[in-house]
Order: structure tokens, then C-alpha cells, then sequence
């Protein structure tokens, strides 16, 4: 039988366990699938810190300027040092914020390892350090300097400034005005950057707000709840089982974390593009008040034993799919061979870009044959889902091939060239006004009030 400071001790590492666990799965799953968003992380992150060849300017900087900084310590791990950083953030202000909230920090950090959160918190490189600097923020809510987690929040993921308010929750006036002050300072680097670069301090929060807002109003409004059964999974009953306990007794913390939980479903019902991992930050109320309901329980060892179990079932079962997929850069390199030092346009623009090839997005329909005519190559792979005419065979057949395979078709002139650069700035609202431009002879107004208003 153990004594009484050999359990304390189990008990007060035994956590590291599911730690250990949950980021060797963000290594292994990150070694499995390499995500479109993280590609263009590591490609912006080259940008900045070592001469790289393409860059984004509608993505926020903070995941590539750390990623730039792991690129100078060590470039062929750069990618697996940051996944371990952001796990270990996590950790760490999980336990900050439990301590701060009144919660078992073990029980805490064990509850948010949720399977949606294994799977997405670093599938795209953003959604847990977001998660992790907005814990941070809650921690130290009331303190005079918390809004520089949340400064760094928003340079993670733009739409994190819906969690501004927040800093109301301060009693203190004086404090509310430092850390306002406090966040524009740590966003200024960035907006200066922007400024210098593109004569606009708003330049890239405009252009991802065009892309994913502005422009996205065509797409249809749908939101149904059972998104949040799919976000939270277990956690949705035990969360809201934990809100009714408290229902008599509603304090400080829980009110905040009621904000929290609704701030989060306004800005996804706001926002057209309705990915479900657009309502990852949920999972921060849902976990506090999940842990506020098995630590009331009797048999609350067996209750987070169970847990434990479904994930590290949750675990094996995504290991098994991963291992069942094919590595996508290895087909986009099957095209490599057949590419010249022509212009590149590609549905697979960023694999491309990755894989040291300086390439563009694929033009619209109406704009295929004159790229053509200026001596552009057209790489289009039959697995990417846009644009629409890449499943148009008799569309393609119309123009000249280079070379079709199974897998990508790469149209082009073979007796007209037109050289590529050796770089290339993905700009969204510049290449959609040249775009309608080209097509329809006019332009668009992309100034910051028009696109905003």
C-alpha cells in the first residue's frame, strides 16, 4: 500500500500523462496531415524570418512569426517545436485559469482534452493558441495588463477581438483604460507593418475580413445546434448539468463564463462560413462548467477514468484513419517533373509554394484561355474542389496539355513562356479587383470604409 506522500505525488504529476499523450497526438497527427492553413503558417513564417517565396497578407501574424523564430533554432523540427510550445501553453494556462475560476486544475485540464479539441486544436496551427492566450486572459481578468493575452489573441486569430468586451468585467476604471491602452500597443508592430507595406494600418484585418465576411454573403445563413452536441460531445450535458447546479448560486465566474460561451455562438452565427471548428472556443465554458459537475460527484475518479478512456479511445481510433490516408504532397509532387520556369497558376497553389514552386491561385473559368495566351501554366489537381470547371473534362480539352495523369492535368502553350517571379504575395482584395477587372472592365471600391460598411 502507497503512503500518503507517494500518492500526493502520483497525484500531482500523474496529469502529465494525458499531456504527454495528447501532444505526442498533435505530433503524430501533424506528421499525418499536413493542413492547408498550417502550409500557409509555415510559408508566411518563412516570409519574415528567412527570404521565403510566398506570403498571405489576410492571415494573422503571430502562428508564423513564432513558427519563424522555431525556423531560426532549428529549421527541420521548426513545425514540431511549436506544436510542443502551444501543448505546453495550453497546460500551463489551464492550470492558471482553474486556479483563478476555483477549479481542480487536474480536472480541468483533463475535461478540455475533449476528442474536438484533439482534433482541431492544432490541425490548422491556431485554434489552441487562441484557446490558450484567451485562458490566460480569463485567469488574469481582473488584473491591470490581462488584455495583452488578449492583443495576442487576436494577432492569432482576428475574429478573438469579439471577446473584447471583456475587458469590462474590471472594476477597477483605471485598469479597463491601461488595458486598452496595453492592447493597441502590442498590435501596433503589426499595424505599422501593415502600413509601411501597403499604405493601410488595417490592410490584412480588411483583407480577411473581405474574404471570409465581405465576400462570403453569398452563401446561405444555416446554423443548427446539434453543431454544438458535435463542438463539445460529452461536455454539453455535464456542462450544462454543472450550469443548473449553480443555477442558485451564480457567481462572478460563472457570468463570465456564460460571456464567454455567448460571445463565441454570436461571432459563428455571424460569420458565413460556418466550419464547426469556428466554434472551438466554446469549449472553455463547457469544460469549466463540466468540471464544476464531476468534482461534486462522489465517484469523480471514475467519472474523469471514463473520460480519460474516451479519448485515448478517441486517440487510437483518429491514429487509425490517419494511417489510412495518403500523403497529399506526395501527389502534388508527381507534378513537379513536368513544370518549367513559366508562371504557375494551381488549385493547389500553397502545396505548391511549400514545395519550393512559386505559384498562384488557378484563375477563374472566364480566364483560362487568356492565361493561356500569355504563356501561363495551369496546374489543376482532380481532388481539390475548386474551381468548379477542374471536374469540367470537356471545358478542359479545349485547351492545350502539357500533361494528364490521374491524378492533375497542367494546361499551357508549350511554344509561349511567361517567366514567374520569385515570389509571390497572395493579396485577396488586389487580385479580386484585377480579376473583375479583367472580366468585366471595371473595378471595386476596396478602401477600408467600403469594405467594412
Amino acid at each position: 500500500m502507497l503512503r500518503m506522500s507517494n500518492t500526493g505525488y502520483i497525484e500531482k504529476y500523474a496529469i502529465f500523462l494525458p499531456y504527454i499523450l495528447a501532444t505526442s497526438f498533435f505530433i503524430f497527427q501533424h506528421i499525418r496531415i499536413l493542413d492547408w492553413d498550417f502550409i500557409v503558417y509555415i510559408l508566411n513564417g518563412r516570409y519574415f524570418f528567412s527570404d521565403g517565396i510566398y506570403f498571405e497578407w489576410f492571415r494573422p501574424p503571430l502562428v508564423s512569426f513564432l513558427l519563424g523564430i522555431f525556423f531560426l533554432l532549428k529549421t527541420n523540427i521548426a513545425e514540431y517545436l511549436f506544436i510542443i510550445f502551444v501543448s505546453t501553453l495550453h497546460l500551463f494556462s489551464s492550470f492558471k485559469l482553474a486556479k483563478k475560476f476555483e477549479l481542480n486544475k487536474n480536472f480541468y485540464y483533463l475535461i478540455s482534452l475533449s476528442p474536438f479539441l484533439l482534433i482541431n486544436g492544432l490541425l490548422t496551427g491556431t485554434e489552441l493558441l487562441v484557446l490558450s492566450l484567451l485562458q490566460l486572459f480569463l485567469a488574469y481578468y481582473d488584473k491591470a495588463g490581462a488584455s495583452v493575452f488578449l492583443a495576442l489573441s487576436f494577432l492569432t486569430r482576428y475574429p478573438a477581438i469579439i471577446y473584447f468586451p471583456l475587458i469590462l468585467f474590471k472594476k477597477n476604471l483605471k485598469k479597463i483604460f491601461i488595458d486598452i491602452f496595453l492592447f493597441l500597443l502590442v498590435i501596433f508592430p503589426w499595424l505599422l507593418y501593415n502600413l509601411i507595406q501597403k499604405g493601410n494600418f488595417f490592410y490584412s484585418i480588411i483583407d480577411s475580413y473581405a474574404l471570409n465576411i465581405k465576400f462570403r454573403d453569398y452563401m446561405p445563413f444555416t446554423f443548427d445546434f446539434r453543431v454544438i452536441l458535435i463542438v463539445g460531445s460529452y461536455l454539453t450535458i455535464l456542462s450544462l448539468l454543472g450550469a443548473l447546479s449553480r443555477i442558485k448560486k451564480f457567481n462572478r465566474y460563472d457570468i463570465i463564463m456564460v460571456c464567454v460561451f455567448l460571445l463565441s455562438l454570436f461571432s459563428y452565427l455571424n460569420t458565413p462560413l460556418k466550419l464547426d471548428r469556428y466554434l472551438f472556443f466554446i469549449l472553455i465554458p463547457l469544460a469549466y462548467f463540466s468540471t464544476i459537475f464531476v468534482y461534486q460527484l462522489k465517484q469523480k475518479n471514475i467519472v474523469m477514468g471514463i473520460i480519460l478512456l474516451i479519448c485515448s479511445f478517441s486517440v487510437y481510433f483518429l491514429i487509425s484513419d490517419y494511417n489510412e490516408r495518403s500523403n497529399e504532397l506526395d501527389v502534388y509532387r508527381t507534378s513537379l517533373p513536368y513544370l518549367d520556369n513559366c508562371t504557375l497558376l494551381s488549385n493547389t497553389w500553397v502545396h505548391m509554394n511549400y514545395l519550393g514552386v512559386v505559384a498562384a491561385p488557378a484563375p477563374w473559368e472566364k480566364l483560362v484561355k487568356e492565361n493561356i495566351d500569355k504563356g501561363n501554366r495551369i496546374l489543376l489537381f482532380y481532388d481539390a474542389s475548386e474551381p468548379n470547371y477542374v471536374k469540367n473534362e470537356n471545358f478542359l480539352n479545349e485547351f492545350p496539355i502539357i500533361k494528364k495523369t490521374d491524378n492533375f492535368i497542367l494546361l499551357g502553350n508549350p511554344d509561349i513562356c511567361n517567366p514567374k517571379g520569385k515570389k509571390y504575395l497572395y493579396d485577396y482584395l488586389s487580385l479580386r479587383n484585377q480579376t473583375i477587372y479583367m472580366i468585366f472592365n471595371e473595378t471595386i471600391d476596396i478602401s477600408n470604409r467600403n469594405i467594412l460598411l
